[in-house]
């Protein structure tokens, strides 16, 4: 009767510690290298016309900051080369808005950025 309570009892002590180490080691969400923390890309596009697409750049605070359309050229979103050039051109804009500079001298600027090797 006393082995039978020491094993009872060996075995609650380690479903105890067993339960109690899986609850701690919950994982972390990480946002994706091609998020941006300082804004955000939205490509809209037209099955008809796959080679012809609209890319709108805004900041954390839903403003549009820039918009181009890109015509000539399929934007495969499944690629995160794809992904990680878009969110080069968006903090382009946003660093070049926050200095005061976008003009018109600044437009193409995702089709040079998508265009580069």
């Amino acid at each position: 009767m006393n082995k039978l309570k020491k094993t009872l009892l060996a075995f609650f002590y380690c479903c105890s510690t067993f339960i109690a180490t899986a609850q701690e080691n919950e994982p972390v969400a990480t946002a994706p290298r091609y998020v941006s923390k300082k804004g955000f890309w939205v490509v809209q596009s037209n099955s008809n016309t796959p080679t012809s697409s609209t890319v709108y750049f805004y900041t954390m605070n839903n403003r549009l900051l820039y918009k181009e359309e890109i015509n000539g050229m399929r934007l495969n979103l499944n690629r995160n080369k794809v992904k990680m050039r878009l969110k080069r051109a968006l903090e382009k804009t946003v660093d070049a808005h926050e200095r005061g500079e976008l003009t018109a001298a600044n437009d193409r600027i995702v089709a040079s950025v998508l265009r580069t090797k």
